[in-house]
């Protein structure tokens, strides 16, 4: 049975990979944007064909999971 409850980027993502999501912003929650967004990619597995981290794409995803109220993500860092 497929337990796929939303599809982003080509990506398909089941309950426990939002669950993941959750518990890495609670465990790491002094982590910027981007470093969260790497640590995302790294225990999804979410990679390109050759291997490197899809970090736009999970920055997006991450971003609209903060808009539909599922995680809060760090402030954006902007540079002075």
């Amino acid at each position: 049975m497929d337990n796929t409850i939303r599809v982003f980027s080509g990506r398909a993502f089941r309950p426990e990979d939002i669950e993941m999501i959750k518990w890495a912003r609670k465990t790491y929650p002094n982590l910027p944007r981007h470093e969260f967004a790497a640590t995302v990619c790294e225990l999804l597995g979410w990679t390109t064909p050759a291997g490197n981290a899809k970090m736009i794409q999970c920055a997006a995803f991450l971003e609209k999971l903060e808009a539909e109220g599922i995680i809060q993500l760090p402030p954006i860092n902007k540079m002075k």
